[in-house]
């Protein structure tokens, strides 16, 4: 991509493809919104997928206007399906645990961010299962996960420059009791060093807005994986929460709310918790 008329040669193909699939899938001319042709799957997640490796060749602008806008300009939530792919070509071609991210990157990342956030379509009650399969695929790309499981292993290098991201996904749509089950996956492998830290917090202040809600913690086993969490936070950083009253009283503060919606695993992090605190 060094080479300008490459260059060019390469970002006009680009866009010609992308002008293609939009005309199949979406025609000026059909009249309705499920007049529109199947979506062929594979070549688009395939292509999508190209589209987000080619992107750390290109700038942010290049990447956002020939490979991103397009597809935002969708009605409705048609758009998320490419978005989504896109997303997950970004976590599987782009992202290497042990390697840091450009600034390029995280700016790209940022206004997908924005606009997945931002739309109408991503706007879930806590209660709601799901909020449709492609809206669903892109939030949990998001926080690096495809179909509910967090794709990039420990240790991260770049999850320090991940973590403002990761909040803002929490405060939008943490309390959501389908996305819970996402974060816990995160917290569980690239995201673990913050749970001693700042994300035990973010459990917390979720916890506590849930406290009455027991089909939120029955829900794909949120209780039990928010318990596996503290479990393994006392295997690992005892130590840590004893040296800090208010993270002791928030993890014990969680794990009473476990208790009383019969999470098995939360009576032994409450005892567990209850011998730490008189220690």
């Amino acid at each position: 991509m060094s080479d300008q008329d490459q260059r060019v040669a390469i970002l006009r193909l680009v866009d010609d493809l992308v002008a293609w699939l939009i005309d199949y899938v979406n025609p000026p001319f059909k009249s309705q919104y499920w007049n529109a042709s199947q979506r062929p799957y594979e070549w688009c997640n395939k292509f999508m997928g190209f589209c987000a490796q080619l992107s750390g060749f290109l700038s942010t602008d290049e990447a956002w206007e020939h490979l991103v806008e397009p597809f935002t300009r969708f009605e409705r939530d048609k758009g998320f399906a490419y978005i989504s792919d896109f997303l997950q070509g970004l976590i599987e071609r782009c992202l290497d645990p042990a390697q840091q991210v450009t600034p390029d990157f995280l700016v790209l990342w940022s206004r997908l961010m924005d606009w997945v956030l931002n739309h109408p379509y991503c706007n879930p009650r806590w209660d709601y299962d799901h909020f449709g399969r492609d809206v669903e695929g892109c939030a949990d790309a998001l926080i690096l996960c495809i179909f509910g499981r967090c794709w990039i292993g420990a240790p991260f290098m770049a999850l320090p420059a991940f973590t403002p991201h990761v909040e803002r996904w929490v405060k939008a749509l943490g309390h959501n009791k389908r996305m819970f089950r996402s974060l816990c996956a995160f917290l569980s492998t690239a995201g673990w060093p913050l749970v001693a830290g700042v994300a035990l917090g973010w459990l917390a202040a979720i916890a506590d807005q849930h406290k009455s809600h027991g089909k939120f913690w029955g829900y794909l086993d949120n209780g039990e994986q928010l318990a596996l969490l503290l479990d393994r936070l006392l295997d690992e950083h005892s130590a840590w929460l004893s040296k800090d009253p208010s993270q002791l009283a928030a993890a014990v503060a969680m794990a009473d709310i476990l208790v009383e919606h019969g999470v098995r695993i939360g009576a032994r992090v409450q005892q567990r918790l209850a011998k730490l605190a008189r220690s």
